[in-house]
């Protein structure tokens, strides 16, 4: 059992938290001292139309999910959504 917290941008839920939501699977990428830098910057407050892997330099990989992973992260959880509880406004914890 993987348990996340997911927050929201200003005025809407980020890509990951709205990925989540319409497909009910997540990958969870395990951050290494190596990639922890490209890693915060996937952090930042983009458009939608900004990929903000590509913005950090980090390469996608196929995963048995189909919804891929981080090619440099050495562990990646495939999980699918037990429950979500929104918490608040852009907030929400994922049971997968």
């Amino acid at each position: 059992m993987v348990v996340i917290g997911v927050l929201g941008g200003n005025d809407r839920f980020k890509g990951t938290a709205a990925n989540i939501l319409a497909t009910n699977e997540f990958v969870v990428n395990l951050v290494s001292q190596d990639n922890a830098q490209a890693m915060n910057i996937t952090c930042v407050e983009a458009p939608a139309d900004v990929n903000e892997l590509e913005l950090a330099g980090a390469s996608h990989l196929s995963s048995l999910s189909g919804l891929g992973r981080i090619a440099e992260s050495r562990v990646a959880f495939e999980c699918r959504v037990l429950t979500c509880l929104v918490m608040g406004p852009r907030q929400m914890i994922v049971v997968g």
